[in-house]
């Protein structure tokens, strides 16, 4: 029988989702947030989450692998705080925009709620925070 002990399940999940660039950490942790936020906006059937949602996805992402990299050096911490500045600055800055506005008018031609249509643009936007 198969035992599973701390140090078996430590190195599956090192090997799988702690992987050496932490692409599984990465997509684990953007599919989780884009789903969450694809629940709420289409259970309230409202698009004023859309755009905050990948911005700060893009964020957490950023800063997340950059604390489990386990390496500090000045231009990584650089590099992570302007991105990080910048994700959450464009996040608040969309986010306002859209709630002054009102609506999003990228969804005006598209179902909103549970439909294929609306979680479409979930998974694209779920790829662009992975491949970006």
């Amino acid at each position: 029988a198969l035992e599973v002990t701390p140090t078996l399940l430590t190195m599956v999940c090192h090997n799988i989702v702690l992987d050496e660039y932490l692409l599984g950490v990465t997509a684990l942790v953007t599919i989780g947030q884009q789903t969450l936020f694809f629940i709420i906006a289409a259970y309230f059937e409202f698009d004023k989450v859309t755009d905050f949602a990948g911005g700060t996805n893009f964020t957490l992402v950023a800063v997340l692998t950059f604390v489990l990299s386990g390496s500090y050096y000045p231009r990584q911490i650089l590099v992570t705080a302007a991105s990080a500045l910048w994700g959450v600055r464009l996040s608040l800055y969309l986010l306002m925009r859209i709630i002054k506005i009102g609506k999003d008018d990228r969804f005006d031609d598209k179902k909103r709620g549970f439909s294929l249509e609306f979680a479409a643009f979930w998974v694209v936007q779920a790829i662009w925070v992975f491949v970006v």
